[in-house]
């Protein structure tokens, strides 16, 4: 989680979560965290672009994208 240090305080919350949990759609992001869809949207934007998360489309879960934390290329929404 070193590379979110200077990330807002919401976005730092949702890269914990996603440490403490795992891989999570949008939706169990928003209910874990308790951030608005929004608030998390783009927290998940921020880290994405850090490279401190990877999202991918899960088609189970479609429109929500799981996202996780890491670069693999085997994509998801989860913390490590």
């Amino acid at each position: 989680m070193g590379r979110c240090q200077r990330s807002s305080p919401s976005a730092k919350l949702i890269a914990k979560v996603l440490e403490y949990n795992g891989t999570l759609t949008q939706s169990e992001l928003v209910d874990k965290s308790r951030l608005s869809p929004r608030t998390v949207r783009h927290g998940l934007q921020k880290l994405e672009e850090a490279d401190v998360i990877v999202s991918e489309v899960s088609l189970a879960d479609t429109p929500q994208n799981p996202t996780r934390s890491g670069s693999s290329p085997d994509h998801a929404l989860s913390g490590e």
